[in-house]
């Protein structure tokens, strides 16, 4: 039996933001640099830069993170969770609830589910399958707009929102 993927309104994906996302590198909601504008500049950090350092001359910030652990933009509503924005809501909030999003050789959306999200746990405790998802094409056009920020740049460090500092992910 498959399904499509039906928010319950609950607000857990926009709760509890900033995350380990490897040893000793914490990280907010990713936002590109048109994004920052919906939020207020005090919680905006540098992301993802590329170059060979963070000091050198051809380092640029590609990738900026909201530092809040919460959304500020989360509101209630008859005990439903509701964005304030969510027409213009960033990329990584258009994914939700996929997580790890990466290209299989094939072309194919590789992915995992966020296992915060309580209607992927409902779905999982039902053993259900999930059919393909507007969450899927949005997770190709945010593949698509990364390597358009890339290029074939090689280099690229992570800002640790705990150390306040640039991480290499190598």
């Amino acid at each position: 039996m498959a399904t499509s993927f039906s928010c319950l309104r609950c607000g857990s994906c926009c709760e509890d933001l900033v995350v380990e996302i490897q040893k000793n590198v914490h990280a907010g909601l990713a936002l590109f640099p048109e994004e920052r504008a919906h939020f207020t500049k005090e919680f905006i950090y540098p992301y993802r830069g590329v170059g060979i350092s963070p000091e050198s001359k051809d380092f640029e910030i590609v990738l900026f993170q909201l530092c809040a652990d919460d959304c500020p933009h989360l509101k209630f509503q008859d005990n439903l969770a509701k964005c304030a924005i969510y027409e213009t809501r960033p990329f990584a909030c258009k994914c939700f609830p996929l997580r790890k999003i990466s290209m299989g050789e094939s072309g194919q959306l590789d992915y995992t589910l966020d296992p915060h999200c309580k209607a992927i746990q409902m779905l999982r405790d039902k053993a259900i399958k999930l059919e393909a998802s507007p969450e899927e094409e949005s997770g190709f056009q945010l593949l698509n707009r990364m390597k358009s920020i890339m290029g074939n740049r090689i280099w690229m460090w992570l800002f640790d929102l705990k150390s306040m500092k640039w991480r290499s992910p190598y």
